[in-house]
């Protein structure tokens, strides 16, 4: 079955986020869809159009921006999340090292891309974007004209890279209700946990 994702997967027998975690998650996923299916509204219209095409890549960073909230929520939850500990019961939801190590990279090509943009991102959104300036003038049309794709692009394709970093981590918790006879199902933990890559006590303590 599906993740839920409104718009997409309405309703349904679709599972349901049950935990911050899984909460971030489903936030990015929402918030990656309709970037992806903007630039693909965006791309059909072509270059014809340049006001089209700048009006779509400002509500695509928009959008990216909102991305980066749930994306930096998440990696907070992944650092703070238990650690499957060598010698010690397995947590019902815990991370590996591989996982720390996987998710820590994807982590920092986005934010090592979003260094050099991340200023001119929020001035885009703050003053033509979510919300408009008040004022008119050269600084405004700056921005407007900074709307390049070429720019962008690396940096926002970015997020796909640390979905897949970050999708298949066991912390997250689901749950399934069934209209019909109003049971809730909730995803159980692993049968075997994954102690070839356990951290030791040594390294937790370090780190």
């Amino acid at each position: 079955m599906d993740a839920y994702v409104p718009v997409y997967s309405e309703g349904g027998k679709t599972w349901f986020p049950s935990n911050e975690a899984a909460k971030e998650l489903v936030h990015l996923n929402h918030a990656w869809r309709d970037i992806a299916k903007l630039n693909e509204i965006r791309l059909a219209a072509g270059r014809s159009d340049p006001i089209a095409d700048k009006l779509l890549l400002k509500f695509m960073l928009v959008e990216f921006f909102s991305a980066l909230d749930h994306a930096r929520r998440l990696q907070a939850l992944i650092r703070t999340s238990p650690k499957l500990i060598a010698g010690k019961p397995a947590p019902f939801r815990y991370i590996t090292k591989r996982d720390l190590e996987r998710v820590t990279d994807a982590y920092k090509g986005l934010w090592v891309e979003l260094a050099p943009l991340e200023s001119l991102i929020a001035d885009i959104r703050n003053n033509i974007g979510a919300h408009r300036s008040a004022e008119i003038g050269c600084e405004v049309e700056a921005l407007w004209e900074k709307l390049d794709p070429d720019r962008f692009v690396r940096l926002i394709n970015q997020i796909p890279s640390v979905f897949k970093a970050v999708e298949e981590l066991n912390i997250y918790d689901w749950s399934f209700i069934d209209a019909q006879t109003n049971m809730m199902s909730l995803f159980g933990t692993r049968i075997i946990p994954d102690w070839e890559d356990a951290f030791s006590e040594g390294e937790v303590k370090q780190g």
